[in-house]
């Protein structure tokens, strides 16, 4: 990012958007959070399509406390209504996994059985 800035680079949401989901393509996700990091840190609000991005992905490799640091971000980026449901129940499914809260499927069949 600071190369960019240096270039005198302006990048639009478009673009950001671009090289983050290039990262994430190229499985590169460490870099591509490192960079919504450095974003956020200048001022710069990513598309909802970015967090969308990255929480999916994050939650897909089973990395609960990186999906939830980003739901939280994307929420403070845009405003509490803003995160998609969906989006919730990433970040509840990527903790469920990894043991922290019971899963879906667990408090549906306790609510469905009780």
């Amino acid at each position: 990012m600071q190369a960019l800035i240096e270039d005198n680079m302006h990048l639009d949401s478009h673009m950001l958007h671009s090289l983050i989901e290039g990262l994430v393509l190229n499985n590169e996700l460490d870099r591509a959070l490192l960079f919504i990091r450095d974003l956020r840190a200048q001022g710069v609000v990513p598309k909802r399509q970015t967090y969308n991005l990255l929480i999916s992905t994050c939650g897909e490799r089973h990395l609960p406390e990186e999906t939830f640091k980003l739901l939280l971000d994307f929420k403070e980026a845009w405003g509490d209504n803003s995160v998609p449901e969906r989006d919730w129940w990433i970040v509840l499914e990527a903790c469920a996994n990894d043991g922290y809260v019971p899963s879906s499927l667990d408090v549906h069949l306790k609510l469905t059985h009780s």
